[in-house]
């Protein structure tokens, strides 16, 4: 009888095959359960090793022994010839078999039923250790970060000037802690919004990315003061220090107290002070009372920034500094109004220099290393065309990288410079130190207006609502972003109520003109252009929508008139203000065949537009497209070709979504035309028209001398007319009245 024979006849194969089946359901059942008590891995090996190490010994059994009614039996007491176990080998195959229907029953159960769970549990068990994790990680980060907010102090008097007083040592003990640049100071413009609030530490901690809170109270009682100080770990509620002080009312005593607690803080939060530092705590920003609640009261106008609010901010410091010529901050407070005005249009860069000037350069003479100084002096560098500007902000920033003040500022320089995305993430870090500054927002809405994010930027400017209601960043944002955006039905919604929000902003009204002119809207127009007028007839930019109104409306004369009046007067380039003058002059100019007035002004104004290689760039980009058709008529053929070809190759360089509306306009168009390249011309007018083109489109278009040999083309005609019917739907689905 050969082996396998003998193998058979012995269940041998069938033994072995029950066996395996077994194993295996033995071994998957407990991979399963075994986990649920808590065991790992360990016993689930060992049962495989002994199911392995027993397969032998049974292999050995099924070959001695064979299964018969009376038990088992040595094979050798059994005769071979005679089936001595009826039925055994069907047996074994119903063992198998049932064995095997087992094993797909409990392979069914745990594909649809266990496993199922198990993955649940596993993933639940995996997300709470990612969030166990996740906070233990950014407690750490917070620990590793040093970060406080100083919320507004509660006051226990009744008196009206406590309640100064209080936000004097506020604001004192946030520059004092602002100072050690190991600490991040959430700033003074986001912590006052929780002046009074219900809301528990735990909730404003997060909101403002505080790892600690320094809460504390005021009360004061005829000559004497008592001051409660208690810094908290905003996450655990746990409170790491506290104090309370009784002195005398005097602010050599309040100074000394505001130093003890910087230090006290900086113990606490293990950060360590430079010697730098050191003195900077030490050094009191005024020992008046009275100069102090002046600052107060101007910062407070200072961040509203409207026209109204900017001259009383001036006002107060002003008073501040009478009362202490030696109150640096005030004076330095003092000069940056004078540069906000500015920048507004209130005053001229000549005003501003000559009544900043003095205060940012005596500030500096006795704080050198004042950063918000540095970057306060670093406006009165470019306002003087001084070279180092750049440097002047980033050695403030060096000097203090927590100063919110001169990141705001530095990033308000590189956004002048088209260096929006720059100026964005500048923005976002001093976001991380002010996250609740209705400012910054309104900067970041500007940068993402000009990166052509209008979506993004609107986003923006909306915060700013939810933030502060009411305030004229958000409306004056939404303006901008919708007027980029080419959605002039809008932007003349936003701009009207700009305009209401900060009546006195001159150039509020003489936005909504130029939207009102573009949209054809005339009579509207005329009553905003009255209103910029009564207030500020004189003034550069109400003075160029004034011309283009009465070129648009007929009156090409006295929009001369008015451009002429605008250059001869020396006012400064105000929204455009001087593109436009030059403009109706070059104008008149090509129509007369007299260039010789109109190319001196250009002269005068863009001289970097004269030279072999001409200095082309944003600011002067269409006023250098105006000046090549002159050019051109006056004979002065290559150097026109070089401007113009010039022209082209910057205008793809710096062009952004919504810069043909401002401040690019559609430069290149005109450029293509005048070398001839007509068709070439008509493409990119139709790709800056899809991307929203619409701002002065009539002026730039119809009225504009360099696009003579387009007018009668029926593409040229069918873009202008896809204009009108663009606009009549803009106003069907938003009405202006």
């Amino acid at each position: 009888m050969s082996l396998i024979n003998e193998l058979k006849r012995r269940n041998v194969f069938r033994v072995a095959a029950a066996y395996l089946v077994s194993a295996w359901l033995i071994i998957q059942v407990a991979d399963t359960i075994l986990p649920l008590f808590g065991f790992d891995e360990s016993p689930t090996r060992m049962i495989v090793l002994v199911l392995a190490i027993g397969f032998v010994p049974a292999m050995i059994v099924a070959w001695v022994f064979q299964l018969t009614p009376e038990g088992l039996k040595r094979d050798s007491e059994i005769d071979p010839s005679v089936e001595v176990v009826p039925g055994t080998h069907r047996k074994l195959d119903r063992t198998i078999a049932i064995v095997l229907v087992l094993a797909l029953a409990y392979f069914a159960v745990d594909k649809f039923i266990i496993s199922p769970q198990r993955e649940t549990v596993i993933v639940e068990q995996a997300m709470q250790a990612g969030a166990e994790q996740a906070r233990e990680e950014f407690r750490l980060s917070q620990l590793s970060d040093k970060s406080i907010a100083v919320l507004p102090f509660v006051t226990r008097s009744s008196t009206e000037d406590t309640g100064y007083f209080a936000e004097g040592i506020h604001d004192d003990l946030l520059t004092l802690l602002a100072n050690i640049g190991s600490l991040r100071v959430i700033s003074r413009t986001s912590v006052l919004k929780y002046r009074d609030t219900d809301r528990n530490l735990r909730e404003i901690g997060q909101e403002l990315g505080a790892q600690t809170i320094l809460e504390g109270g005021i009360q004061q009682a005829g000559e004497n003061v008592r001051i409660n100080m208690q810094l908290i770990d905003a996450g655990t509620d746990e409170h790491l220090w506290a104090r309370t002080w009784d002195r005398k009312l005097t602010l050599e005593n309040v100074f000394a107290i505001q130093t003890e607690i910087a230090q006290s803080i900086a113990d606490q939060l293990q950060a360590t002070l430079s010697p730098r530092e050191q003195r900077r705590i030490q050094r009191a920003p005024t020992l008046d009372l009275r100069a102090q609640e002046a600052y107060i009261k101007g910062k407070v106008q200072l961040d509203i920034s409207t026209f109204d609010a900017l001259g009383q901010a001036r006002d107060l410091f002003r008073q501040a500094i009478e009362i202490d010529p030696g109150y640096t901050l005030a004076r330095i407070a003092l000069a940056e109004t004078w540069s906000r005005l500015a920048a507004t249009g209130a005053i001229d860069r000549q005003a501003m220099l000559a009544n900043g000037l003095a205060h940012i350069e005596q500030a500096l003479d006795e704080d050198p290393d004042n950063s918000y100084g540095l970057a306060v002096s670093g406006l009165y560098q470019r306002a003087r065309a001084l070279p180092g500007v750049e440097q002047t902000f980033q050695t403030a920033i060096e000097l203090n990288p927590n100063n919110v003040k001169a990141l705001e500022i530095y990033a308000d320089y590189l956004r002048g410079q088209g260096r929006h995305a720059e100026a964005l993430t500048i923005t976002n870090r001093a976001l991380e130190l002010d996250p609740l500054s209705v400012g910054l927002f309104h900067n970041k809405g500007r940068a993402l207006t000009f990166l052509g994010q209008f979506d993004e930027a609107q986003q923006a400017f909306d915060r700013i609502s939810e933030i502060n209601p009411g305030n004229p960043y958000a409306t004056h944002g939404n303006a901008l972003a919708t007027i980029l955006a080419g959605q002039l039905a809008k932007a003349a919604y936003w701009s009207d109520l700009n305009m209401d929000a900060d009546p006195d902003d001159y150039e509020n009204s003489a936005t909504t003109v130029t939207i009102y002119l573009s949209l054809g809207q005339f009579e509207i127009a005329r009553e905003r252009l009255d209103r910029a007028l009564e207030q500020g007839a004189d003034q550069p930019y109400p003075m160029a929508v004034h011309s283009v109104y009465q070129l648009l409306t007929g009156n090409p004369d006295k929009a001369l008139s008015l451009a002429r009046a605008g250059l001869a007067n020396s006012l400064e380039d105000r929204w455009g203000s001087e593109l436009t003058f030059l403009g109706v002059l070059q104008r008149n100019a090509v129509q007369n065949g007299e260039y010789d007035e109109a190319l001196g002004w250009y002269r005068q104004k863009i001289p970097e537009c004269f030279t072999n290689k001409p200095d082309v760039n944003a600011g002067n980009l269409s006023k250098a497209t105006d000046l090549a058709h002159l050019l051109l008529l006056a004979g002065q053929t290559e150097q026109a070709e070089t401007l113009l070809n010039t022209i082209i190759k910057r205008f793809d360089e710096l062009y952004q979504r919504g810069a043909a509306n401002y401040p690019l306009g559609i430069g290149k168009v005109d450029a293509l035309a005048m070398l001839g390249k007509n068709q070439v011309a008509i493409s990119e007018l139709r790709r800056l028209v899809d991307d929203g083109y619409r701002v002065r489109w009539q002026f730039n278009t119809i009225y504009n001398q360099n696009h003579r040999s387009l007018h009668g083309d029926p593409q040229y005609q069918s873009i202008l007319a896809f204009i009108e019917s663009d606009i009549q739907q803009q106003l069907a689905m938003n009405p202006v009245d």
